[in-house]
């Protein structure tokens, strides 16, 4: 822009489609745009300034990244769906199509509307990913996460002092972590 130096950053084996937008970073956030691996970006996607997109993502047709949000791994856009500047979504994440999310969305959560909010786990991705065993405690701990009438950042707190696997770990650092909220229905989102 004013000849800043400033990166983009692709990894290797990314399938990258017709009217596709990657945008470097900017001196004024972190100075990069970095893409994983195997990643698929369909027709006319759009990856603003500064992101960080993981590997082995898909965006579908239309699906746009606002400057400074954050893909995990295995992450699943569906067409026609914009994501707000500084979101964040976790590692085995699907956002349906037609979605507009603003919010950060946790790890291994379906989430999908206008406001998108979180409809369930994304179980087909954690059955490529997990044990039945590990599906089970991660499907234990949303439960836990979301149901009770406590603050959801309370909770997360509660099961990272009580020495959680490395995967109920991640969900609850994420949690904690959230700049912008968790986009789920119900009267515990603190």
């Amino acid at each position: 822009y004013a000849g800043e130096k400033t990166e983009l950053i692709i990894g290797d084996e990314n399938l990258i489609r017709e009217f596709t937008t990657l945008n470097p970073g900017t001196a004024g956030g972190r100075g990069k745009t970095i893409i994983g691996d195997r990643n698929l970006f369909m027709a006319y996607t759009h990856v603003a300034h500064d992101c960080i997109v993981g590997s082995d993502c898909v965006l579908a047709n239309n699906a746009t990244l606002g400057g400074h949000v954050e893909l995990g791994d295995y992450v699943n856009i569906g067409g026609l769906t914009p994501l707000h500047q500084f979101v964040k979504v976790g590692s085995g994440c699907m956002i349906g199509g037609g979605s507009v999310l603003v919010q950060d969305l946790p790890p291994y959560c379906l989430a999908e509307g206008n406001r998108a909010y979180i409809r369930g786990l994304n179980k087909h991705r954690m059955r490529k990913l997990f044990s039945r065993e590990e599906i089970d405690e991660i499907s234990h701990i949303y439960k836990f996460l979301f149901s009770r009438n406590a603050p959801i950042r309370e909770l997360a707190q509660a099961q990272l002092e009580s020495n959680p696997s490395h995967t109920i770990r991640y969900i609850c650092e994420f949690i904690l972590s959230s700049t912008r909220g968790i986009p789920f229905r119900g009267a515990n989102n603190g």
